[in-house]
């Protein structure tokens, strides 16, 4: 193989990262080269890489190179991870190494053959080597509070300020677990709040949002700064899943998009709407693997009120909040809010190291007096009126001096609405009473609907011919009322009618109720008969005497010039008398239309 730097797919073996090998380049002895890896003995592909070495452009031979070991102590290995962990170094050369602790440790130095080395986050530099390295390691454990914070919507990865960043005010990722104090968190608790300051291991500050802003989609911080920015209520609302809401803007912190905030493969944190999303769903655990979590258990018979805690496990020494909420009209008995029988102080407790239940007791609230706050809808009444309490609103003082507005649940006195006058009604609420008055007045009487108007429809027959007899079948008289009523009335009086002669007729009808007259009218047309259509010849006297022969007759009974025309005198008189019997008719019938 030949070339300045050669890349390998593979990785490197373990123990030779920054080893000296000799490679055959078509030379005597070969060239020498060192074995370097971007991450040492990771495997990690494309980042490996050969070195050539050269002084003064000749290849030193490997006989005449000088190798040192590289020893790790076997305590280190319980607490730590270190690669190289085996191998040589060439003489003069700088050897580098990665050092991890394991979870739950905590390095305090780094000793090469026991002097103390700088620790760069997770790696030292061994320069210019010219003897065997001995690697030893100080550590302590964890703080038994210690925790790392990862998200529920993907659990690999955890909350932590980008590339160890120390700066206040600098904006928080998710990275993929390292096993050192940058990812480390503990919860400081607030009495006052029921709220907790989350405070970075390694940074000593704590989770707040950006700029105190109380809008969504502000960025998640470290800080300094002890606002009320920095407080955050955690509920636990699945097992082992907590909310985690700030206590001045009441936003979750949520897990942000990939690329909205500086790279695109990297999600920051920010504040939104909490929705119970998984993304919205955070760990806490342990860093201590062996801190035993007990069940915290609310009491099933408590009534008349709510007793939470913000966790469903806890370790102990932990502090647990508990919110209390008495039911309308109910207060908790003082000094029963317990865990395992002891009475809780305040609005927490610290968790022992065993499984806890919680009991409360509620009471209702003494009234110490009652008042009308809203007088009842209705307060008139006529008499015989049925009470309406529908309106009617209590305001309850209680005993510790709170109030309520009561609606139900109260009695009413009797009243009297069976006669006239102011009445005054006792409500009691709770032994204690308060009264108001509704006056009763005489029922009114209806206004009287009177006759307004008639308006008529009809007849069917418009037409006659002289001497025909009035036919009012098909008319309808229709009466009016003031109060906008109606119906038909049939005891009306039709007048107008006159049959003895042709042309137009006005009928009038007239309709009286209650002393008031009204009247309509239609028309009508009378022709005259048409003689000459009905079978007869008025000149022929024989139609007058059938019995006469039509020859003898035919002469004898010819009018005369000035003679007078009996027979049509007669028809004319029958007309006149058939007129009359029309002239007048009255029917009765009554019936109303609302």
């Amino acid at each position: 193989m030949t070339g300045e730097f050669l890349t390998y797919p593979t990785g490197v073996q373990q123990g030779y990262n920054r080893q000296l090998i000799q490679i055959d380049d078509g030379t005597e002895k070969g060239a020498l080269f060192t074995l370097s890896c971007e991450y040492a003995d990771t495997g990690r592909s494309n980042s490996v890489k050969w070195g050539k070495l050269d002084l003064n452009t000749v290849t030193i031979p490997d006989t005449k190179a000088t190798f040192y070991d590289i020893n790790i102590d076997e305590d280190v290995k319980e607490v730590a991870n270190v690669w190289p962990k085996e191998g040589q170094v060439i003489s003069g050369a700088d050897q580098y190494f990665m050092i991890q602790p394991k979870r739950g440790h905590e390095i305090q130095q780094v000793l090469v053959n026991g002097k103390p080395v700088h620790l760069y986050t997770s790696w030292i530099k061994v320069p210019t080597v010219r003897e065997n390295i001995n690697i030893a390691i100080e550590t302590t454990q964890v703080s038994d509070e210690a925790r790392i914070i990862n998200s529920k919507e993907d659990s690999q990865f955890y909350l932590v300020p980008p590339g160890y960043s120390t700066v206040d005010g600098r904006e928080i990722f998710e990275w993929t677990l390292e096993n050192n104090k940058h990812f480390c968190w503990v919860l400081e608790p607030d009495a006052d709040t029921g709220a907790y300051r989350i405070k970075n291991m390694n940074t000593n500050m704590y989770l707040s949002v950006k700029g105190g802003s109380t809008a969504e989609g502000a960025n998640i911080i470290q800080t300094k700064n002890l606002s009320d920015s920095s407080l955050w209520k955690l509920t636990e609302v699945e097992d082992g899943w907590f909310s985690i809401i700030n206590y001045e803007s009441g936003l979750a912190i949520t897990r942000g998009q990939p690329g909205a905030f500086e790279k695109p493969t990297e999600r920051f944190a920010v504040q939104k709407n909490y929705t119970g999303a998984d993304n919205q769903l955070w760990g806490f655990d342990y860093v201590l693997e062996n801190r035993q979590l007990h069940n915290v258990n609310i009491d099933t018979a408590i009534k008349n009120g709510t007793v939470m805690a913000n966790h469903k496990t806890a370790a102990s020494g932990e502090t647990v909040f508990l919110s209390v909420e008495a039911n309308k009209d109910y207060k908790l008995v003082e000094n029963s809010l317990k865990v395992n029988g002891t009475p809780v102080s305040g609005n927490s407790f610290i968790m022992p190291d065993k499984e806890v239940t919680i009991t409360a007791d509620f009471v209702r609230l003494a009234v110490s007096g009652i008042s009308i706050k809203t007088q009842p809808n209705q307060t008139v009444y006529e008499v015989n009126d049925q009470l309406n309490l529908a309106g009617l609103v209590l305001e309850v003082t209680y005993e510790d001096g709170s109030k309520s507005e009561v609606a139900e649940g109260f009695d009413v006195s009797q009243v009297d609405i069976s006669t006239v006058g102011e009445k005054t009604i006792t409500v009691t609420y709770q032994d204690k009473t308060a009264t108001f008055t509704v006056n009763v007045k005489k029922a009114e009487q209806p206004p009287v609907a009177t006759l307004d108007s008639i308006t008529i429809s009809g007849p069917t027959k418009t037409e006659y011919e002289i001497g025909d007899k009035l036919d009012l079948t098909g008319l309808a008289v229709i009466a009016h009322y003031s109060d906008g009523s109606y119906q038909e009335v049939t005891d009306y009086e039709v007048s107008g009618f006159d049959s003895t002669a042709a042309g137009k007729k006005t009928i009038t009808v007239r309709y009286v109720e209650d002393g008031i007259t009204e009247l309509a009218q239609f028309e009508l047309t009378v022709k005259a008969k048409d003689i000459s259509s009905s079978g007869s010849d008025l000149n022929d006297p024989s139609d007058s005497n059938p019995n006469a022969s039509s020859e003898s007759n035919t002469n004898s009974n010819k009018p005369q010039t000035g003679d007078s025309f009996p027979l049509a005198a007669g028809i004319g008189v029958g007309f006149i008398a058939l007129g009359c019997l029309g002239a007048l008719i009255t029917l009765r019938k009554r019936g109303r239309v609302g």
